[in-house]
Protein backbone atom coordinates (compact mmCIF):
# COMPACT_ATOMS: atom_id res chain seq x y z
CA UNK A 1 0.00 0.00 0.00
CA UNK A 2 1.28 3.53 -0.80
CA UNK A 3 1.10 6.79 1.47
CA UNK A 4 -1.51 9.10 -0.24
CA UNK A 5 0.18 12.20 -0.97
CA UNK A 6 -0.85 15.76 1.18
CA UNK A 7 0.46 18.58 2.71
CA UNK A 8 2.05 17.78 5.84
CA UNK A 9 0.22 17.84 9.31
CA UNK A 10 0.40 21.22 11.27
CA UNK A 11 0.21 19.44 14.87
CA UNK A 12 -1.13 21.97 17.32
CA UNK A 13 -0.34 21.86 21.07
CA UNK A 14 -3.13 23.23 23.51
CA UNK A 15 -3.00 26.98 25.06
CA UNK A 16 -1.77 27.04 28.21
CA UNK A 17 -4.42 27.97 30.96
CA UNK A 18 -4.43 29.86 34.54
CA UNK A 19 -3.61 28.05 37.02
CA UNK A 20 -6.80 29.16 39.26
CA UNK A 21 -8.23 27.85 41.33
CA UNK A 22 -11.75 25.73 39.68
CA UNK A 23 -14.95 24.82 41.15
CA UNK A 24 -15.46 22.01 43.20
CA UNK A 25 -18.13 19.90 40.91
CA UNK A 26 -20.08 17.89 42.93
CA UNK A 27 -19.70 14.59 40.51
CA UNK A 28 -21.38 12.43 38.75
CA UNK A 29 -24.34 14.20 37.51
CA UNK A 30 -27.75 13.66 38.76
CA UNK A 31 -30.84 12.99 37.02
CA UNK A 32 -33.21 15.61 36.84
CA UNK A 33 -36.28 13.91 34.34
CA UNK A 34 -37.32 10.20 34.46
CA UNK A 35 -36.22 7.74 31.64
CA UNK A 36 -38.18 6.59 29.68
CA UNK A 37 -39.41 9.36 27.51
CA UNK A 38 -37.22 12.25 25.86
CA UNK A 39 -36.45 15.58 27.93
CA UNK A 40 -35.14 18.34 26.05
CA UNK A 41 -34.14 21.88 26.13
CA UNK A 42 -33.34 22.95 29.50
CA UNK A 43 -33.81 26.28 31.62
CA UNK A 44 -32.31 26.94 34.93
CA UNK A 45 -32.96 29.98 37.32
CA UNK A 46 -31.02 30.26 40.36
CA UNK A 47 -31.86 32.38 43.50
CA UNK A 48 -29.00 35.07 43.87
CA UNK A 49 -30.05 35.37 47.80
CA UNK A 50 -30.24 31.73 49.05
CA UNK A 51 -28.66 29.58 46.49
CA UNK A 52 -32.27 28.01 45.79
CA UNK A 53 -32.74 26.64 42.00
CA UNK A 54 -35.21 25.47 39.50
CA UNK A 55 -35.10 23.92 35.69
CA UNK A 56 -37.52 23.64 33.74
CA UNK A 57 -37.83 21.33 30.48
CA UNK A 58 -39.69 19.82 28.18
CA UNK A 59 -40.65 16.16 28.23
CA UNK A 60 -42.52 13.04 26.12
CA UNK A 61 -45.51 12.09 28.28
CA UNK A 62 -45.66 8.90 27.11
CA UNK A 63 -49.57 9.00 27.12
CA UNK A 64 -51.57 8.44 23.47
CA UNK A 65 -51.18 11.03 21.34
CA UNK A 66 -47.60 11.25 22.66
CA UNK A 67 -47.47 14.94 23.48
CA UNK A 68 -44.50 17.08 24.79
CA UNK A 69 -45.30 18.78 27.88
CA UNK A 70 -43.33 21.35 30.38
CA UNK A 71 -41.99 19.59 33.83
CA UNK A 72 -39.96 21.90 36.22
CA UNK A 73 -37.80 20.44 39.27
CA UNK A 74 -36.69 22.85 42.67
CA UNK A 75 -33.54 22.47 44.81
CA UNK A 76 -34.24 24.76 47.82
CA UNK A 77 -31.92 26.67 49.46
CA UNK A 78 -29.80 24.80 51.51
CA UNK A 79 -30.34 21.07 49.68
CA UNK A 80 -28.00 19.03 47.54
CA UNK A 81 -30.53 17.42 45.11
CA UNK A 82 -33.78 18.41 42.91
CA UNK A 83 -36.66 16.84 43.81
CA UNK A 84 -38.94 15.29 42.17
CA UNK A 85 -40.24 16.82 38.62
CA UNK A 86 -44.15 18.16 38.77
CA UNK A 87 -45.72 18.80 35.41
CA UNK A 88 -46.65 22.27 34.72
CA UNK A 89 -48.24 22.43 31.61
CA UNK A 90 -51.91 20.27 30.79
CA UNK A 91 -51.08 17.07 28.74
CA UNK A 92 -53.45 16.87 25.26
CA UNK A 93 -51.17 19.27 23.47
CA UNK A 94 -47.99 19.83 23.01
CA UNK A 95 -45.85 22.51 24.90
CA UNK A 96 -42.74 24.20 23.84
CA UNK A 97 -39.04 25.03 25.84
CA UNK A 98 -39.92 26.72 28.89
CA UNK A 99 -38.05 29.86 30.31
CA UNK A 100 -37.93 30.00 34.12
CA UNK A 101 -36.91 33.18 36.37
CA UNK A 102 -36.81 33.58 40.21
CA UNK A 103 -37.91 36.86 41.91
CA UNK A 104 -36.23 38.52 44.40
CA UNK A 105 -38.94 37.05 47.39
CA UNK A 106 -37.80 33.28 46.45
CA UNK A 107 -40.98 32.62 44.01
CA UNK A 108 -40.57 31.07 40.64
CA UNK A 109 -41.90 32.07 37.12
CA UNK A 110 -41.94 29.77 34.50
CA UNK A 111 -43.56 30.31 30.75
CA UNK A 112 -43.81 28.52 28.03
CA UNK A 113 -45.84 27.77 24.27
CA UNK A 114 -48.52 25.32 24.06
CA UNK A 115 -50.97 24.96 21.39
CA UNK A 116 -54.48 25.82 22.04
CA UNK A 117 -56.34 22.55 20.21
CA UNK A 118 -58.61 24.84 18.96
CA UNK A 119 -60.01 25.16 15.36
CA UNK A 120 -57.93 26.12 13.74
CA UNK A 121 -55.29 25.90 16.19
CA UNK A 122 -52.40 28.21 17.84
CA UNK A 123 -49.80 28.13 19.83
CA UNK A 124 -50.17 30.59 22.57
CA UNK A 125 -48.23 31.79 25.50
CA UNK A 126 -48.99 30.45 29.43
CA UNK A 127 -46.90 30.99 32.46
CA UNK A 128 -47.24 29.70 35.59
CA UNK A 129 -46.23 30.73 39.20
CA UNK A 130 -44.40 28.76 42.62
CA UNK A 131 -44.96 31.19 45.42
CA UNK A 132 -42.30 31.90 47.87
CA UNK A 133 -41.83 29.31 50.32
CA UNK A 134 -44.01 26.76 48.52
CA UNK A 135 -42.77 23.55 46.63
CA UNK A 136 -45.31 23.49 43.67
CA UNK A 137 -46.20 25.65 40.56
CA UNK A 138 -49.80 27.11 40.58
CA UNK A 139 -51.48 26.34 37.60
CA UNK A 140 -51.25 27.74 33.77
CA UNK A 141 -51.95 31.05 32.72
CA UNK A 142 -53.27 32.17 29.30
CA UNK A 143 -51.14 35.34 28.38
CA UNK A 144 -51.69 35.61 24.93
CA UNK A 145 -55.06 35.94 22.74
CA UNK A 146 -56.30 33.24 20.31
CA UNK A 147 -56.31 34.18 16.81
CA UNK A 148 -52.89 33.79 15.98
CA UNK A 149 -49.44 32.15 17.10
CA UNK A 150 -47.24 33.08 19.29
CA UNK A 151 -44.12 31.72 20.62
CA UNK A 152 -40.74 31.90 21.84
CA UNK A 153 -41.57 33.76 25.29
CA UNK A 154 -38.88 35.22 27.38
CA UNK A 155 -39.43 37.44 30.71
CA UNK A 156 -37.93 39.59 33.41
CA UNK A 157 -38.51 40.12 37.22
CA UNK A 158 -37.43 43.61 38.33
CA UNK A 159 -36.02 44.45 41.74
CA UNK A 160 -39.73 45.53 43.10
CA UNK A 161 -41.03 41.84 41.70
CA UNK A 162 -43.24 43.02 38.71
CA UNK A 163 -43.01 40.05 36.13
CA UNK A 164 -43.05 40.93 32.63
CA UNK A 165 -43.35 38.08 29.84
CA UNK A 166 -42.13 39.37 26.08
CA UNK A 167 -43.01 37.23 22.43
CA UNK A 168 -43.59 37.19 18.99
CA UNK A 169 -46.85 37.08 17.64
CA UNK A 170 -46.93 37.21 13.68
CA UNK A 171 -44.56 39.62 12.79
CA UNK A 172 -45.11 41.93 16.69
CA UNK A 173 -43.61 41.87 19.82
CA UNK A 174 -46.27 42.01 22.37
CA UNK A 175 -45.70 42.21 26.37
CA UNK A 176 -47.89 40.79 29.04
CA UNK A 177 -46.93 42.45 32.66
CA UNK A 178 -48.09 41.40 36.72
CA UNK A 179 -47.58 43.82 38.85
CA UNK A 180 -46.05 43.63 42.17
CA UNK A 181 -47.84 42.10 44.84
CA UNK A 182 -50.71 40.96 41.84
CA UNK A 183 -51.92 36.85 40.97
CA UNK A 184 -52.39 37.46 37.33
CA UNK A 185 -51.17 38.82 34.32
CA UNK A 186 -52.93 42.07 32.96
CA UNK A 187 -53.55 42.00 29.02
CA UNK A 188 -50.96 41.36 25.86
CA UNK A 189 -49.83 45.03 24.89
CA UNK A 190 -48.25 45.31 21.69
CA UNK A 191 -44.69 47.01 21.33
CA UNK A 192 -44.02 46.80 17.31
CA UNK A 193 -46.04 47.32 14.23
CA UNK A 194 -46.06 43.28 12.20
CA UNK A 195 -45.07 45.32 9.14
CA UNK A 196 -41.78 43.86 9.30
CA UNK A 197 -40.45 40.48 10.28
CA UNK A 198 -38.91 40.42 13.76
CA UNK A 199 -36.18 38.42 15.40
CA UNK A 200 -36.20 37.78 19.24
CA UNK A 201 -37.31 39.31 21.66
CA UNK A 202 -35.19 39.27 24.76
CA UNK A 203 -35.99 41.28 28.11
CA UNK A 204 -34.81 42.35 31.24
CA UNK A 205 -35.94 44.13 34.34
CA UNK A 206 -33.63 46.93 36.40
CA UNK A 207 -33.38 46.91 40.42
CA UNK A 208 -36.10 49.63 40.13
CA UNK A 209 -38.07 47.53 37.88
CA UNK A 210 -37.66 49.49 34.68
CA UNK A 211 -38.14 47.34 31.85
CA UNK A 212 -35.91 46.98 27.95
CA UNK A 213 -37.58 44.70 25.45
CA UNK A 214 -35.28 44.24 22.15
CA UNK A 215 -35.55 42.72 19.05
CA UNK A 216 -33.97 43.03 15.53
CA UNK A 217 -36.16 43.96 12.89
CA UNK A 218 -35.61 43.24 9.45
CA UNK A 219 -36.61 46.31 6.99
CA UNK A 220 -35.24 44.42 3.47
CA UNK A 221 -34.28 40.65 3.24
CA UNK A 222 -30.64 41.39 4.02
CA UNK A 223 -30.28 44.29 6.35
CA UNK A 224 -31.29 44.04 10.10
CA UNK A 225 -31.60 46.72 12.75
CA UNK A 226 -31.71 45.79 16.56
CA UNK A 227 -34.30 48.25 18.28
CA UNK A 228 -35.55 48.60 21.91
CA UNK A 229 -38.38 49.74 23.64
CA UNK A 230 -38.36 51.01 27.35
CA UNK A 231 -40.98 50.90 30.55
CA UNK A 232 -39.90 53.45 33.13
CA UNK A 233 -39.74 52.09 36.67
CA UNK A 234 -43.23 52.67 38.57
CA UNK A 235 -45.19 51.52 35.46
CA UNK A 236 -46.67 53.71 32.66
CA UNK A 237 -46.39 53.37 29.24
CA UNK A 238 -43.21 52.25 27.35
CA UNK A 239 -41.26 54.72 25.49
CA UNK A 240 -40.97 55.01 21.47
CA UNK A 241 -38.73 52.43 19.42
CA UNK A 242 -35.03 53.38 19.54
CA UNK A 243 -32.84 51.75 17.15
CA UNK A 244 -29.73 50.33 18.82
CA UNK A 245 -27.38 49.44 16.04
CA UNK A 246 -26.54 49.82 12.55
CA UNK A 247 -28.61 47.97 9.95
CA UNK A 248 -26.76 45.22 8.45
CA UNK A 249 -26.93 41.37 8.60
CA UNK A 250 -26.86 40.45 11.76
CA UNK A 251 -28.69 38.49 14.99
CA UNK A 252 -31.33 39.20 17.87
CA UNK A 253 -29.80 41.01 20.89
CA UNK A 254 -29.10 40.24 23.92
CA UNK A 255 -29.40 42.02 27.36
CA UNK A 256 -28.08 42.70 30.51
CA UNK A 257 -29.19 45.02 33.20
CA UNK A 258 -26.41 46.42 35.79
CA UNK A 259 -26.98 47.05 39.40
CA UNK A 260 -27.52 51.19 38.40
CA UNK A 261 -30.20 50.60 35.78
CA UNK A 262 -27.36 50.79 32.59
CA UNK A 263 -28.28 48.27 29.95
CA UNK A 264 -25.93 46.44 27.60
CA UNK A 265 -27.53 44.97 24.15
CA UNK A 266 -24.81 42.82 22.20
CA UNK A 267 -25.40 41.23 18.98
CA UNK A 268 -23.43 40.00 16.03
CA UNK A 269 -23.03 42.04 12.64
CA UNK A 270 -21.39 41.12 9.60
CA UNK A 271 -18.72 43.37 8.64
CA UNK A 272 -16.77 42.95 5.10
CA UNK A 273 -17.76 39.25 5.71
CA UNK A 274 -16.46 39.09 8.89
CA UNK A 275 -18.95 38.14 12.08
CA UNK A 276 -18.37 40.94 14.65
CA UNK A 277 -19.51 40.67 18.25
CA UNK A 278 -20.92 44.42 19.08
CA UNK A 279 -21.68 45.98 22.40
CA UNK A 280 -23.61 49.03 22.87
CA UNK A 281 -24.65 50.46 26.12
CA UNK A 282 -27.16 52.87 27.82
CA UNK A 283 -25.82 54.63 31.01
CA UNK A 284 -28.30 54.55 34.01
CA UNK A 285 -30.61 57.54 33.77
CA UNK A 286 -29.75 57.92 30.00
CA UNK A 287 -32.42 57.83 27.27
CA UNK A 288 -30.67 56.67 24.41
CA UNK A 289 -27.66 53.97 23.57
CA UNK A 290 -24.15 54.54 22.87
CA UNK A 291 -22.68 54.27 20.11
CA UNK A 292 -21.93 50.40 19.18
CA UNK A 293 -18.30 49.19 19.94
CA UNK A 294 -16.69 45.57 18.69
CA UNK A 295 -15.67 43.46 21.15
CA UNK A 296 -15.12 40.35 18.94
CA UNK A 297 -11.34 40.93 17.88
CA UNK A 298 -10.62 40.22 14.69
CA UNK A 299 -11.94 36.37 14.42
CA UNK A 300 -15.38 35.66 13.40
CA UNK A 301 -17.92 35.23 16.22
CA UNK A 302 -20.37 33.40 16.13
CA UNK A 303 -24.11 33.37 18.07
CA UNK A 304 -25.54 32.83 20.67
CA UNK A 305 -23.40 35.57 23.11
CA UNK A 306 -24.39 36.06 26.24
CA UNK A 307 -23.68 39.20 28.40
CA UNK A 308 -23.63 39.73 32.45
CA UNK A 309 -23.10 42.51 34.77
CA UNK A 310 -21.28 42.26 38.32
CA UNK A 311 -22.16 43.64 41.53
CA UNK A 312 -19.91 46.52 41.26
CA UNK A 313 -20.93 47.34 37.53
CA UNK A 314 -18.49 45.13 35.63
CA UNK A 315 -19.72 43.66 32.53
CA UNK A 316 -18.58 40.30 31.20
CA UNK A 317 -19.82 39.27 27.63
CA UNK A 318 -18.78 35.09 26.19
CA UNK A 319 -19.46 34.02 22.56
CA UNK A 320 -17.44 31.41 20.61
CA UNK A 321 -15.82 32.02 17.35
CA UNK A 322 -13.81 30.05 14.74
CA UNK A 323 -9.44 30.17 14.71
CA UNK A 324 -9.53 28.28 11.32
CA UNK A 325 -9.30 25.00 12.26
CA UNK A 326 -10.95 25.05 15.63
CA UNK A 327 -14.07 26.88 17.27
CA UNK A 328 -13.14 28.62 20.65
CA UNK A 329 -15.13 29.95 24.04
CA UNK A 330 -14.20 33.24 24.43
CA UNK A 331 -14.19 35.84 26.98
CA UNK A 332 -14.31 39.74 27.32
CA UNK A 333 -14.79 42.17 30.65
CA UNK A 334 -15.38 45.77 30.81
CA UNK A 335 -14.43 46.99 33.84
CA UNK A 336 -16.49 49.37 36.18
CA UNK A 337 -16.47 52.63 35.27
CA UNK A 338 -14.21 51.86 32.40
CA UNK A 339 -15.57 52.86 28.35
CA UNK A 340 -14.39 49.93 26.78
CA UNK A 341 -14.11 46.04 26.93
CA UNK A 342 -10.15 44.38 27.22
CA UNK A 343 -9.15 42.00 24.87
CA UNK A 344 -11.01 38.39 24.47
CA UNK A 345 -9.42 35.92 26.59
CA UNK A 346 -10.17 31.92 25.13
CA UNK A 347 -11.44 30.02 28.06
CA UNK A 348 -11.68 26.49 26.16
CA UNK A 349 -8.93 23.49 25.01
CA UNK A 350 -8.33 23.19 21.13
CA UNK A 351 -11.30 21.34 19.30
CA UNK A 352 -14.68 22.54 18.97
CA UNK A 353 -16.36 24.69 21.60
CA UNK A 354 -19.64 26.43 21.20
CA UNK A 355 -22.97 27.23 22.72
CA UNK A 356 -21.31 28.96 25.94
CA UNK A 357 -23.97 30.01 28.78
CA UNK A 358 -22.81 32.91 31.64
CA UNK A 359 -23.80 33.41 34.93
CA UNK A 360 -22.34 35.71 37.19
CA UNK A 361 -22.82 35.33 41.01
CA UNK A 362 -23.63 38.35 43.58
CA UNK A 363 -20.38 38.44 44.67
CA UNK A 364 -18.52 38.87 41.38
CA UNK A 365 -17.51 35.67 40.09
CA UNK A 366 -18.27 33.99 36.77
CA UNK A 367 -19.11 30.89 35.34
CA UNK A 368 -19.50 29.70 31.39
CA UNK A 369 -20.78 26.43 30.81
CA UNK A 370 -20.51 25.39 27.43
CA UNK A 371 -20.54 22.20 25.02
CA UNK A 372 -16.82 20.80 23.52
CA UNK A 373 -16.32 17.95 20.75
CA UNK A 374 -12.94 16.25 22.25
CA UNK A 375 -11.05 13.55 20.75
CA UNK A 376 -14.48 13.09 19.13
CA UNK A 377 -16.27 12.96 22.21
CA UNK A 378 -18.79 15.89 23.25
CA UNK A 379 -19.35 16.47 26.94
CA UNK A 380 -20.30 19.67 28.51
CA UNK A 381 -17.07 22.18 30.35
CA UNK A 382 -17.47 25.07 32.35
CA UNK A 383 -14.74 27.47 33.87
CA UNK A 384 -14.77 29.47 36.56
CA UNK A 385 -13.29 33.53 37.36
CA UNK A 386 -13.66 34.04 41.10
CA UNK A 387 -14.37 37.36 42.15
CA UNK A 388 -11.24 39.63 42.13
CA UNK A 389 -9.12 37.64 39.46
CA UNK A 390 -8.35 38.82 36.18
CA UNK A 391 -8.46 35.63 34.09
CA UNK A 392 -10.54 32.29 34.09
CA UNK A 393 -9.19 29.04 35.80
CA UNK A 394 -8.73 25.76 33.64
CA UNK A 395 -11.90 24.26 31.94
CA UNK A 396 -13.46 21.27 33.71
CA UNK A 397 -15.39 18.73 32.38
CA UNK A 398 -18.73 17.74 34.25
CA UNK A 399 -20.59 15.83 32.92
CA UNK A 400 -19.78 12.02 31.31
CA UNK A 401 -17.82 11.63 27.92
CA UNK A 402 -19.01 9.42 25.11
CA UNK A 403 -22.87 10.91 24.17
CA UNK A 404 -24.55 13.87 22.41
CA UNK A 405 -25.06 16.59 24.74
CA UNK A 406 -26.97 20.16 24.16
CA UNK A 407 -28.35 23.17 25.35
CA UNK A 408 -26.44 23.60 28.56
CA UNK A 409 -27.45 25.95 30.98
CA UNK A 410 -25.93 27.46 34.03
CA UNK A 411 -27.07 29.97 37.14
CA UNK A 412 -25.17 31.17 39.96
CA UNK A 413 -25.50 31.61 44.13
CA UNK A 414 -24.69 34.39 45.97
CA UNK A 415 -21.23 32.80 47.13
CA UNK A 416 -20.31 31.81 43.76
CA UNK A 417 -21.67 28.43 44.03
CA UNK A 418 -22.82 27.36 39.80
CA UNK A 419 -25.01 25.22 38.77
CA UNK A 420 -25.73 23.41 35.27
CA UNK A 421 -28.20 21.61 33.38
CA UNK A 422 -28.40 20.12 30.39
CA UNK A 423 -29.56 17.27 28.12
CA UNK A 424 -27.67 13.82 28.27
CA UNK A 425 -28.25 10.46 25.90
CA UNK A 426 -28.52 7.74 28.45
CA UNK A 427 -27.36 5.07 26.46
CA UNK A 428 -30.80 4.00 25.07
CA UNK A 429 -33.21 5.58 22.75
CA UNK A 430 -34.16 8.59 25.06
CA UNK A 431 -32.01 12.11 26.10
CA UNK A 432 -32.64 12.72 29.62
CA UNK A 433 -31.73 16.22 32.26
CA UNK A 434 -28.91 15.94 34.26
CA UNK A 435 -27.23 18.70 36.70
CA UNK A 436 -24.34 19.30 38.66
CA UNK A 437 -23.52 21.55 41.38
CA UNK A 438 -20.05 23.40 41.47
CA UNK A 439 -19.26 24.58 45.05
CA UNK A 440 -16.88 27.85 46.01
CA UNK A 441 -14.17 27.25 47.98
CA UNK A 442 -14.23 28.40 50.96
CA UNK A 443 -11.90 30.08 53.59
CA UNK A 444 -11.48 28.13 56.45
CA UNK A 445 -12.30 30.26 60.13
CA UNK A 446 -9.25 30.72 61.70
CA UNK A 447 -9.21 29.28 65.39
CA UNK A 448 -7.13 30.93 68.09
CA UNK A 449 -3.01 31.24 68.29
CA UNK A 450 -1.93 27.92 69.11
CA UNK A 451 0.49 27.76 72.17
CA UNK A 452 4.10 28.60 70.99
CA UNK A 453 6.20 24.94 71.32
CA UNK A 454 9.11 23.24 70.04
CA UNK A 455 10.20 23.92 66.49
CA UNK A 456 8.09 20.69 64.60
CA UNK A 457 10.35 18.77 62.45
CA UNK A 458 10.95 20.22 59.20
CA UNK A 459 8.15 18.45 56.34
CA UNK A 460 10.37 17.77 53.18
CA UNK A 461 8.86 19.16 50.21
CA UNK A 462 7.34 16.73 47.86
CA UNK A 463 8.47 16.08 44.77
CA UNK A 464 5.44 17.38 42.10
CA UNK A 465 3.95 15.23 40.05
CA UNK A 466 5.55 14.77 36.52
CA UNK A 467 3.23 17.01 33.84
CA UNK A 468 2.33 14.29 31.13
CA UNK A 469 3.95 14.77 27.71
CA UNK A 470 2.49 13.22 24.08
CA UNK A 471 4.31 13.68 20.50
CA UNK A 472 2.88 11.95 17.73
CA UNK A 473 4.79 11.55 14.89
CA UNK A 474 4.84 10.16 11.37
CA UNK A 475 0.54 10.89 11.29
CA UNK A 476 -0.12 9.75 7.39
CA UNK A 477 -2.75 8.26 5.10
CA UNK A 478 -2.05 4.74 3.53
CA UNK A 479 -4.21 3.41 0.59
CA UNK A 480 -5.53 0.74 -0.67
CA UNK A 481 -8.18 -0.20 -3.64
CA UNK A 482 -10.86 -0.66 -0.78
CA UNK A 483 -9.39 0.85 2.36
CA UNK A 484 -8.22 3.62 4.12
CA UNK A 485 -6.56 4.11 7.21
CA UNK A 486 -4.31 6.66 9.00
CA UNK A 487 -0.70 5.49 10.87
CA UNK A 488 0.61 7.74 13.23
CA UNK A 489 3.28 7.23 16.42
CA UNK A 490 2.38 8.41 20.01
CA UNK A 491 5.03 8.92 22.56
CA UNK A 492 4.02 9.24 26.27
CA UNK A 493 5.49 9.92 29.63
CA UNK A 494 3.91 7.16 31.80
CA UNK A 495 1.50 4.65 31.93
CA UNK A 496 -2.11 5.64 30.74
CA UNK A 497 -4.72 5.79 27.70
CA UNK A 498 -3.94 7.45 24.08
CA UNK A 499 -7.01 7.87 22.22
CA UNK A 500 -7.13 9.49 18.49
CA UNK A 501 -9.97 10.35 16.62
CA UNK A 502 -10.05 11.83 12.96
CA UNK A 503 -13.38 14.00 12.63
CA UNK A 504 -14.65 16.51 10.03
CA UNK A 505 -17.31 19.43 10.78
CA UNK A 506 -18.37 20.57 13.64
CA UNK A 507 -21.43 21.12 16.03
CA UNK A 508 -24.12 19.56 15.14
CA UNK A 509 -22.40 18.71 11.56
CA UNK A 510 -19.32 16.77 13.54
CA UNK A 511 -18.54 13.69 11.84
CA UNK A 512 -16.04 10.88 13.65
CA UNK A 513 -14.75 8.48 10.57
CA UNK A 514 -12.74 6.55 12.80
CA UNK A 515 -11.00 6.04 16.16
CA UNK A 516 -7.88 4.17 17.81
CA UNK A 517 -7.00 3.64 21.04
CA UNK A 518 -3.80 1.80 22.80
CA UNK A 519 -3.27 1.63 26.63
CA UNK A 520 0.71 2.21 27.40
CA UNK A 521 1.79 0.26 30.67
CA UNK A 522 4.85 2.71 30.88
CA UNK A 523 6.31 5.41 29.09
CA UNK A 524 6.93 4.87 25.72
CA UNK A 525 6.20 5.23 21.51
CA UNK A 526 3.32 2.88 20.39
CA UNK A 527 2.05 2.52 16.80
CA UNK A 528 -1.88 4.06 16.30
CA UNK A 529 -3.94 2.79 13.33
CA UNK A 530 -6.76 4.60 12.75
CA UNK A 531 -9.14 2.56 10.44
CA UNK A 532 -11.85 4.69 7.82
CA UNK A 533 -12.46 1.14 6.31
CA UNK A 534 -14.29 0.95 2.88
CA UNK A 535 -16.60 4.35 3.84
CA UNK A 536 -13.79 6.19 3.85
CA UNK A 537 -12.31 4.61 0.75
CA UNK A 538 -15.50 5.05 -1.16
CA UNK A 539 -15.67 8.99 0.13
CA UNK A 540 -11.90 10.04 -1.42
CA UNK A 541 -12.42 8.08 -4.86
CA UNK A 542 -15.35 11.25 -4.84
CA UNK A 543 -14.12 13.96 -3.41
CA UNK A 544 -10.87 15.69 -1.14
CA UNK A 545 -10.67 15.05 2.54
CA UNK A 546 -9.54 17.36 4.94
CA UNK A 547 -9.39 15.29 9.03
CA UNK A 548 -9.07 16.73 12.21
CA UNK A 549 -6.82 14.29 13.93
CA UNK A 550 -7.09 14.64 18.10
CA UNK A 551 -4.65 12.47 20.13
CA UNK A 552 -5.14 12.41 23.80
CA UNK A 553 -3.19 10.88 26.22
CA UNK A 554 -4.80 10.39 29.86
CA UNK A 555 -2.16 9.03 32.44
CA UNK A 556 -3.24 6.88 35.38
CA UNK A 557 -3.07 10.40 37.55
CA UNK A 558 -2.66 13.60 36.70
CA UNK A 559 -4.36 15.60 33.39
CA UNK A 560 -5.34 14.90 29.67
CA UNK A 561 -2.99 16.24 26.85
CA UNK A 562 -4.30 16.46 23.47
CA UNK A 563 -2.57 17.35 20.32
CA UNK A 564 -4.20 18.19 17.09
CA UNK A 565 -3.20 17.75 13.78
CA UNK A 566 -5.09 18.62 10.66
CA UNK A 567 -4.58 15.82 7.58
CA UNK A 568 -5.04 17.09 4.25
CA UNK A 569 -5.86 13.91 1.94
CA UNK A 570 -5.78 14.43 -2.36
CA UNK A 571 -9.06 12.53 -4.12
CA UNK A 572 -7.68 9.45 -5.30
CA UNK A 573 -9.47 6.79 -7.84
Amino acid sequence: MAALAGAAPAVGVMPAFATAATLDWQLPAADLSAAGQNAQVVQLAVNPVDGGATAVWRRRNGATPNKWIVQAATRPAGQASFGAPQDLSAAGQDAYPPQVKIAPDGSAVAVWTRFNGLTPSHSIIQAATRPAGQASFGPPEDLSLPGASAGNPVLAIGGDGTVTVAWPRSNAVQVATRPAGQSSFGPAETLTSDAAPLNGPNIVAAPDGATTVAWTRTNNPSTYVPEARTRPAGGGPFGSIQAIGDPGIGTDPALAVGPDGSVSATWIRQVSSVNVLQVATRAAGQGTFAAAQDVSGPQSANWPAEIAYGPDGATTITWYGSTGADDVIRVATRGAGQPSFAAPEAISQRGSAYRPRLAVAPNGSATVAWLSDLAGSRLVQAATRFAGDSSFGAATAISATGAEFAAPAVGAGPDGTATAAWMFINGSSNTIIQSARGLAPSDPTPGPDPTPGPDPTPTPTPTPTPIPTLAVAGLKAKVSKTGLYLASSATVSGAGKVTQAATTGSGKSLKTWCRASVTPAAAGTFALKCDLGRKGRAYLKKKALTLKVATTFTPTSGVSVTRVATLKLKRRR
